[in-house]
């Protein structure tokens, strides 16, 4: 999770146009008499995505509990029906602004793709440093993103290549993963 923290400070001039704030990563050492219920009982991580976090418990490791405090977003993408106007529009801006950056979001699927905050009550979207627009949308999880000194226009190709894939298996129902080639 301090990695994902990390690359929310080195996005911060995205954070509210296209990621969400972020607000914070706390963390405090639990003694030994604190249990944390869902720990107690992970057997493994439903989404194959990597090591639990009751996996990373150990002799050597201390009893960690890690927040990353972010923007409440809305609802994810619609799936199996048509895309919403804009959205491969704004996916696509978006990942030119990380590119931008130089950071390289490893995990480009829809379940990563989630509505801008409703403003009221949420606060207002900024406009892209980069783009000079605002988002409809927001990208989430980037436990597994890389920085890379590639020019933008390198990455913007790889992006492009996963964007368009996604894109055209959201209308049909089809979840493709960046691993899935």
């Amino acid at each position: 999770m301090a990695r994902e923290a990390w690359f929310y400070e080195e996005m911060e001039c995205l954070q509210g146009v296209a990621i969400a704030r972020c607000y914070g990563f706390f963390q405090t050492e639990l003694s030994d008499s604190v249990h944390i219920g869902l720990w107690d009982n992970d057997e493994g991580d439903e989404d194959n995505e990597g090591v639990t976090e009751a996996a990373k418990v150990g002799a050597d490791n201390p009893r960690v509990l890690s927040i990353l405090l972010l923007e409440r977003l809305g609802d994810r993408m619609p799936f199996g029906e048509p895309t919403p106007a804009g959205a491969r529009e704004d996916m696509t801006d978006i990942y030119s602004d990380m590119s931008e950056l130089g950071i390289y979001h490893s995990d480009i699927r829809w379940q990563n793709y989630l509505h801008a905050p409703a403003s009221p009550p949420g606060l207002p979207g900024l406009p892209s440093p980069y783009k000079h627009r605002t988002y409809a949308w927001r990208v989430i999880d980037f436990d597994n993103s890389e920085k890379n000194n590639f020019q933008p226009l390198q990455n913007n190709l790889d992006y492009s290549c996963f964007i368009r894939r996604v894109f055209d298996n959201i209308p049909i129902g089809h979840i493709v993963d960046p691993w899935d080639l």
